[in-house]
């Protein structure tokens, strides 16, 4: 009897080793939360997929793999914006054999428009006579093509927020009136003049940088731009009455070549503290600063002689600050 208890006693111990080894050499199941490690390498997670799917699958990539190839591009260099599709346009070819462009249905466009510069292996030259008019574009890009932008071409764009001119020679009358929310403007070098009303009533309209080339600026042009502060056209040989009216911001001119000054160029201009004209000036029209109750500074590049011979009509300088005229060989005050 003794000896069968010793017997089941070992039995006994010989099994619970065998459970314990077996314990010790079972892979461990990861509690909740916890991830899993199989010889060294990460096992992926719910919902993440793996680097050969998309790219080498054929699928197309995502918004955020779009973006990251973008981020990835050279500093510094841009792509150029793609012309809009010819089929929102109506083509008109001229006796050069290029051709004329406008808006289909002004009110069926994207918002950013990018002009082709040509159409059936042909320049596109001209922008046509309100070819946006009135349009909810807050974009336009006018390529180097076209020499010429028509009038009321983008008249009533109360969205445009930036326009590019491209390669254009003349810019027709009210082209841009009442394109209250653009802020800023670049005259190109080739443009040489400008219709009358060009810009007026772009009230938002703070900056315009103008090329050399620029000689003749219309009526009208800047009419009640009340935000932008300063102007220079170095090129300028004429400017047109009423060029400024109301645009009540500004501070400071400088009018390159010019020899007359329209009627009412600057009225009502009453932040106009300095004006820079040439001594090719022979002639002010009436009331041209009339209204400018801060002008204190007229810098004449000739002499006194030169500037006591200017034309000036009634009352130029009417209701003016007490400015002086900084000439060649001395000043003369009001």
């Amino acid at each position: 009897m003794k000896k069968l208890i010793c017997l089941l006693i070992c039995v006994s111990l010989v099994l619970t080793l065998l459970v314990s080894c077996d314990d010790e050499n079972r892979p461990s199941v990861p509690r909740a939360g916890e991830e899993s490690v199989l010889s060294g390498a990460e096992t992926p997670s719910a919902g993440t997929v793996p680097a050969e799917t998309g790219a080498q699958s054929g699928a197309p990539a995502s918004a955020s793999e779009e973006e990251n190839a973008e981020s990835s591009a050279p500093a510094g260099e841009e792509t150029a914006a793609a012309p809009t599709d010819d089929g929102y346009f109506v083509f008109t070819a001229l006796e050069d054999g290029t051709f004329e462009i406008k808006a289909k249905n002004a009110l069926d466009l994207p918002q950013s428009v990018v002009i082709p510069a040509s159409h059936e292996g042909k320049a596109v030259s001209r922008v046509a006579y309100r070819a946006f008019y009135e349009s909810g574009i807050t974009s336009a890009v006018v390529p180097q093509s076209v020499t010429s932008i028509g009038a009321e071409s983008f008249y009533g764009c109360a969205s445009l927020v930036s326009v590019s001119l491209g390669g254009a020679k003349t810019v027709g009358s009210d082209a841009f009136r009442g394109c209250a929310r653009l802020a800023s403007v670049f005259l190109p070098e080739s443009l040489s003049k400008t219709g009358d009303g060009v810009f007026a009533g772009c009230t938002a309209l703070a900056s315009v940088t103008v090329g050399g080339s620029l000689a003749q600026l219309g009526a009208n042009a800047f009419e009640n731009c009340a935000s932008l502060k300063e102007f220079s056209a170095p090129g300028l040989r004429t400017l047109g009455q009423y060029a400024f009216i109301g645009c009540v911001s500004l501070k400071s001119v400088t009018l390159g070549s010019v020899s007359r000054i329209g009627g009412c160029a600057f009225s009502g201009c009453v932040s106009l503290e300095t004006v820079k004209v040439s001594d090719s000036l022979s002639q002010i029209d009436w009331f041209a600063f009339e209204r400018c109750e801060k002008l204190g500074l007229i810098e004449f590049s000739g002499s006194a002689d030169r500037w006591r011979a200017v034309l000036k009509g009634d009352e130029w300088d009417r209701r003016t600050g007490p400015y002086v005229v900084r000439c060649t060989d001395g000043d003369i005050n009001k």
